[in-house]
């Protein structure tokens, strides 16, 4: 993984992605589905850049 080993290499502290998908409304996702994705996807964003800080 490229980017694990330039944050290595750059001695920062690599975390996993936290990754969003499956937010499309021509999959058949209605708007609020999509913006409730968006708040838990937010809110694990927040839990992990705060786990960092501490």
């Amino acid at each position: 993984m490229p980017i694990k080993k330039s944050a290595e290499y750059a001695q920062m502290n690599y975390i996993e992605p936290v990754i969003l998908y499956d937010i499309s409304i021509v999959s058949g996702h209605t708007e609020l589905e999509i913006r409730d994705k968006a708040k838990n996807h937010s809110k694990k964003l927040i839990e992990t850049i705060n786990h960092m800080v501490k």
